[in-house]
């Protein structure tokens, strides 16, 4: 069995940028990323990720996976129509992306 070490985006939120961790993870030998949702990623146009994809490219690094935080969720636990309709179109977005 081979496993493979990975990392969630999520700790950068804020605090570093993608640069920092993609070159951590490259010298840490570590391939694979699952990218944590953020607040922009809803909006961005289509051309920033084409644009994002070939950072992590460049340093042979894979994004995974796409992780969304419990933020997002909460459209779906309230019962309330208008936030489930929200939080749908985020999801349609986040597959969207995921292409």
């Amino acid at each position: 069995m081979i496993l493979e070490l990975g990392v969630n985006s999520v700790c950068i939120d804020r605090r570093y940028s993608f640069d920092w961790l993609f070159d951590i993870m490259a010298e840490s030998g570590i391939k694979n990323l699952q990218l944590a949702s953020f607040f922009e990623m809803y909006f961005l146009e289509d051309e920033w990720f084409h644009s994002f994809a070939e950072k992590p490219k460049q340093r042979n690094i894979r994004i995974k996976s796409l992780f969304t935080s419990f933020r997002e969720l909460n459209g779906y636990m309230t019962g309330d129509n208008s936030l489930e309709r929200v939080a749908r179109l985020n999801y349609l977005r986040l597959l969207h992306t995921a292409d």
